[in-house]
């Protein structure tokens, strides 16, 4: 099971996607207050700070993600399942990557008023690492196909 590279590639996606839950995703800078948008929250960035905004779904997904991934991990004996999956998980790591990247900072942190112009938020760089995630999955897949097309190759010879 852990000797196949899908299987690391598939750990990797996991492993990345919980820590990408506990960076911060970026920075709101206005004259009034310095905000910090999480996975979890908008609150003020001081210790104890007010909590502006729930951004829980974000983080719920995030674990979801993640587990699924595991769940991959050990469901290396029925591959056919195991690229259906992957191309779910791979579905909802690109729903949270627009969730965290235009639809919280763009749209409703704007319409909330803690946006006024685009110069006030910043995003964290090390963000990116949401977009790993998604190409290890899409890795996995393609070595889970060249399982598939191995033992194929395999039956036809018998």
């Amino acid at each position: 099971m852990i000797q196949r590279i899908q299987s690391l590639y598939l750990l990797l996606a996991a492993i990345i996607t919980v820590v990408v839950v506990f960076i911060p995703i970026g920075y709101i800078y206005t004259d009034e207050a310095s905000l910090v948008f999480t996975s979890f929250v908008l609150k003020e960035d001081v210790p104890n700070g007010a909590i502006k905004m729930q951004t829980l779904y974000i983080a719920i997904i995030l674990f979801v993600s993640a587990a699924t991934s595991i769940y991959t991990l050990f469901n290396y004996k029925n591959r056919r399942k195991q690229t259906k999956i992957n191309n779910f998980n791979m579905i909802l790591l690109f729903v949270v990557l627009v969730l965290m990247l235009y639809i919280f900072p763009d749209v409703l942190f704007s319409r909330e008023g803690y946006i006024l112009n685009p110069e006030e938020f910043r995003f964290n760089y090390w963000i990116m690492l949401g977009v790993l995630p998604p190409f290890f999955i899409f890795l996995a897949n393609r070595a889970i196909k060249k399982d598939e097309n191995l033992v194929r190759s395999a039956d036809r010879l018998r």
